[in-house]
């Protein structure tokens, strides 16, 4: 399999997995808290503590959802633009 695909693969689970972290909204809304916390407007182990609580329960739910993912690799004929192999899909 390319390498590409297997990126796309693995980036598809991560955002089916994780769609509160792995979105736009999300990535503004921590910069917003990272630039409090270096201004000292907000304690750093507060932020980290209020996001791990979401995050260990999305986290478990993938571990327990991920065990029982199986990629199948289906050879196409179309070959890779970047390692001129058969892609797999």
């Amino acid at each position: 399999m390319c390498q590409q695909n297997f990126g796309k693969i693995v980036n598809d689970l991560l955002i089916k997995s994780f769609q509160d972290i792995v979105n736009l909204d999300f990535t503004a809304e921590i910069e917003k808290e990272f630039d409090n916390i270096a201004e000292g407007k907000e304690e750093w182990k507060k932020a980290i503590r209020e996001f791990y609580k979401t995050f260990a329960v999305e986290l478990e739910k993938a571990q327990k959802e991920l065990e029982t993912v199986e990629l199948v690799e289906e050879v196409s004929d179309v070959k890779c633009e970047k390692c001129r192999q058969n892609d797999g899909v």
